[in-house]
C-alpha cells in the first residue's frame, strides 16, 4: 500500500514542479517591451541627378526594387534579410536582454529612398521575429517592433552620394 502512495505522492510531485518551469519559460515571451520613439532617417542636400545612382546602389547592395518613379522621385525595395545588430536598431528586450543580441532573432530590412526639392532622404523598416524553440521542437515566433538608429541609412546615403 505505501508502495502505491509512494508512486501516486512522485508522480504528482513531478507534475508540480514541471507546471512551474514550464509556466517560468512560457513567461518570458511575455515579459517583451517594445522600444518607443520614432526612426531616425538620413537626409542630405544634393546638386545633380542621383536617381539612377539610388538605384544602382540599391540594386548592387541585393535588394529587389519593388517601386521606382523618377517623376515621383520615390524608389522603393522589398525586404532582403540583413542581420541587424543594437548598433541598428531597437528591436527591444526581454528580462533585459537585448533581442538582437540572440541569434534566434530573424531580421529583414527594406528601403525608401525621396527624392525632392534637392534633397533625398533615405528610411528603412526593420521587421523583426524572435523564434526561441518550444516544447517537441516547435517554434512560437513574436514579432517585433524596430526603431532604427539612422546607421544603415546614412551607409546607404553614403553609397548614393559619393
Amino acid at each position: 500500500m505505501t508502495d502505491i502512495i509512494n508512486n501516486e505522492t512522485r508522480a504528482t510531485m513531478k507534475k508540480l514542479l514541471i507546471l512551474p518551469l514550464a509556466l517560468s519559460i512560457a513567461s518570458c515571451a511575455f515579459t517583451y517591451k517594445a522600444p518607443t520613439g520614432q526612426s531616425e532617417t538620413a537626409k542630405s542636400s544634393i546638386s545633380t541627378d542621383v536617381f539612377s545612382k539610388a538605384k544602382r546602389s540599391l540594386i548592387l547592395s541585393g535588394y529587389k526594387l519593388t517601386y521606382s518613379d523618377k517623376l515621383e522621385g520615390l524608389i522603393s525595395t522589398d525586404y532582403k534579410v540583413i542581420d541587424v545588430k543594437p548598433k541598428h536598431a531597437d528591436c527591444g528586450k526581454t528580462l533585459g536582454l537585448d533581442y538582437l543580441k540572440d541569434n534566434r532573432t530573424k531580421t529583414e530590412l527594406a528601403f525608401t529612398v525621396i527624392l525632392q526639392n534637392k534633397t533625398i532622404e533615405v528610411k528603412s523598416d526593420i521587421k523583426a521575429e524572435y523564434r526561441p524553440s518550444g516544447i517537441g521542437g516547435t517554434a512560437q515566433g513574436i514579432n517585433l517592433t524596430c526603431i532604427s538608429k539612422g546607421v544603415l541609412e546614412k551607409d546607404l546615403l553614403n553609397k548614393i552620394v559619393r
